[in-house]
């Protein structure tokens, strides 16, 4: 589609959500670039390696922290979603995911810190509740980890923590 693009001339101006995968090279972005892509969201997540496993992302954070500093060299603007409180999500967990945002700064143009994990139907952790140790009480969920509460309180933890750096929070 660059290719066309490119070699028919149009000036086009695009962007979209992308997923972290090993074979996005420097160069394809840089051909994204040329043919109009002014930015990408990608769905980080977390900043845990653990955590980004145990939610079967299918790539590891070398490669996301590649993708987002040659996204950003290429000229395309860099979103990231985030997520807080999967069920195996630890304060530890957590808490490198703020670390992962403060290394990776620079590169990042705005950040959709989300509403919290929630029990999306016919999702990998709604059908498999018992694998994430997750139990339900007074009508909402809770686990090893996490507990309502946590997950609202984390929430508010990565907006404001956002808030503090120089990228913008949507």
């Amino acid at each position: 589609m660059c290719d066309l693009i490119i070699e028919s001339g149009l000036k086009v101006w695009w962007g979209g959500k992308a997923s972290f995968r090993r074979h996005m090279t420097k160069e394809l972005l840089v051909k994204m670039k040329k043919a109009g892509c002014h930015g990408l969201d990608y769905g980080l997540e977390s900043g845990s390696p653990k955590v980004i496993a145990d939610m079967k992302k299918g790539f590891e954070l070398p490669v996301a922290e590649r993708l987002i500093r040659e996204t950003y060299e290429a000229g395309i603007k860099v979103g990231l979603f985030l997520l807080a409180g999967f069920p195996t999500e630890s304060e530890e967990n957590f808490q490198e995911t703020l670390d992962f945002l403060k290394a990776q700064e620079r590169y990042i143009d705005h950040v959709t810190p989300g509403y919290g994990m929630g029990m999306q139907a016919g999702s990998d952790v709604q059908l498999h509740q018992q694998q994430y140790g997750i139990y339900w009480k007074d009508g909402d969920w809770y686990s090893e980890h996490t507990t309502p509460e946590i997950r609202r309180e984390r929430v508010e933890r990565l907006r404001d923590y956002c808030q503090t750096l120089s990228f913008a929070v949507t």
